[in-house]
C-alpha cells in the first residue's frame, strides 16, 4: 500500500508541514523542486524476513522487503550495492542515498553527496551508486523514498532529518563477522 505524504524540504513547495506517514492515503506526492520533478512515496511494509540469495522488489528502489541477513557496511560506496544488503541497513534505521548520473554527468553532486554522507553520525547512512533509477537522485528510509530530478541538498536533509532512526529494529552497528 503506498500512502500520499506532505511535500517535505521541497525548496519550491510553500512552506510544507510534514504528515504522520500512519495518517495519509494513498498516492504519491509530486512537488516542482529545482524546476525538476520530485516525488516523496510512502509504501507499508508487507515483509521483512531473512532471505539468502537475490530478491525481486516490487518498487525499485526498495523502502523494505525481504533482505539479506547481511547488511552493506555504512558510508560511502564507489560500487553499486546490493539492494538486498542495504535493504537491511534501512530496518535498522538508516538512510541510503542513491545516484545514477550516466558517464559521470554530475561529479560535483556525487561530490557533494560524499561530503554530506560523511559528515553524517556513523551508522546512520549509506551512499552508492543505483542503476537503473527513474531520476538520478533518490533518498530511501524505511517504507519512505525521495525521488530528485536534481540534487537539492535542502530536501535531502530534511528528509533524512525526519526518516532517520525510523525503522522496525534500532542499531547503527554494521554487519556481523560472518557478513565479511
Amino acid at each position: 500500500m503506498i500512502v500520499l505524504l506532505a511535500l517535505l524540504g521541497c525548496a519550491a513547495c510553500a512552506d510544507p508541514e510534514p504528515v504522520d506517514s500512519a495518517q495519509g492515503t494513498p498516492g504519491t506526492v509530486p512537488c516542482d523542486l529545482c524546476s525538476a520533478l520530485c516525488y516523496e512515496t510512502y509504501t507499508v511494509a508487507t515483509e521483512d524476513a531473512h532471505v539468502s540469495g537475490d530478491v525481486v522488489y516490487a518498487d525499485e528502489p526498495p523502502t523494505s522487503g525481504n533482505h539479506s541477513a547481511c547488511w552493506a557496511e555504512w558510508g560511502v560506496h564507489a560500487e553499486q550495492v546490493a539492494a538486498e544488503n542495504w535493504v537491511h541497513n534501512l530496518e535498522h534505521g538508516g538512510v541510503v542515498f542513491l545516484y545514477d548520473c550516466p558517464s559521470d554527468s554530475c561529479p560535483e553532486e556525487k561530490a557533494e553527496f560524499v561530503s554530506y554522507v560523511e559528515s553524517l553520525p556513523a551508522g546512520t547512512a549509506l551512499l552508492s551508486p543505483y542503476e537503473p533509477a527513474e531520476l538520478p537522485f533518490t533518498v530511501v528510509s524505511w517504507e519512505h523514498e525521495l525521488e530528485l530530478g536534481c540534487f537539492d541538498l535542502a530536501a535531502i536533509q530534511a528528509f533524512y532529518t525526519a526518516h532517520v532512526g525510523r525503522a522496525p529494529e534500532q542499531s547503527t552497528s554494521g554487519p556481523g563477522a560472518s557478513c565479511m
